[in-house]
């Protein structure tokens, strides 16, 4: 299987992680740190923001995925794998709060 390949799909089931431990996380009484997405949480609502959002982000990276070299795509990976880590590290702070 192409590399470009093995990379797309772990940044967009990445963006599902991420996803998910947003809805977790806010759902335990956290917050977003993104002021954009805040803003489209109060308008449109968190999960239809996130599908919207991610499925944008996802289908960006699809369009341009022949264009993009390896190492633009490890990086996305990178950042995302950082921001599932620290979304993680959220959550089991305010599981552990909310005992």
């Amino acid at each position: 299987m192409e590399t470009s390949y093995v990379l797309f799909g772990t940044f967009a089931l990445l963006q599902v992680v991420d996803a998910l431990l947003t809805i977790k996380a806010l759902k335990l009484g956290g917050g977003e740190v993104n002021p954009l997405l805040r803003k489209a949480f109060e308008k449109f609502g968190v999960v239809e923001s996130l599908v919207v959002v991610k499925s944008a982000m996802v289908g960006i990276v699809a369009a341009f995925l022949p264009m993009l070299p390896n190492w633009l795509l490890l990086l996305f990976v990178a950042v995302y794998l950082w921001v599932a880590q620290n979304n993680y590290g959220v959550v089991e702070k305010l599981s552990k709060n909310n005992k």
